[in-house]
């Protein structure tokens, strides 16, 4: 009986380290997910010479918002192109960055004109978008 039981704990044991290194093997993938990610954005960030701006919705980190600004110098407009998380999910700045860095560059992006003030542009917009959301 008592040979059975040590078996039964060599192998939980066994087991045990099986499920570790499961865990190691998905934890290195999902950090190597996220370094991929962020390399994508940093490239499509640095193309564009984008600006982000992220509003979360309340408190928990349910919902947000991430915002890609774009100037071209001398013009009258801004570019923006926006990426929503929704309330069921948790929000992400590195994947709302990513998403939209990628609209950007696939030019689903909304055209705002410029007010006389642009120097505080990014609080304006800020401000704009958290009063949608709330």
């Amino acid at each position: 009986m008592q040979e059975r039981m040590k078996r039964t704990k060599e192998e939980y044991e066994a087991y045990k380290v099986d499920i570790d290194t499961a865990r190691e093997d998905r934890k290195q993938k999902m950090e190597r997910g996220k370094w991929l990610l962020r390399e994508k954005a940093a490239l499509l960030t640095d193309q564009w010479k984008l600006r982000f701006i992220h509003i979360r919705k309340g408190e928990d980190a349910r919902g947000g918002l991430t915002i890609a600004l774009h100037q071209s110098p001398g013009s009258r407009f801004i570019r923006l192109s926006i990426a929503t998380c929704s309330q069921k999910d948790v929000y992400s700045k590195l994947m709302g960055r990513y998403i939209s860095a990628l609209r950007f560059d696939e030019n689903r992006t909304i055209d705002l004109p410029l007010p006389k003030d642009t120097k505080k542009v990014d609080g304006k917009i800020y401000r704009m978008f958290q009063d949608f959301l709330l």
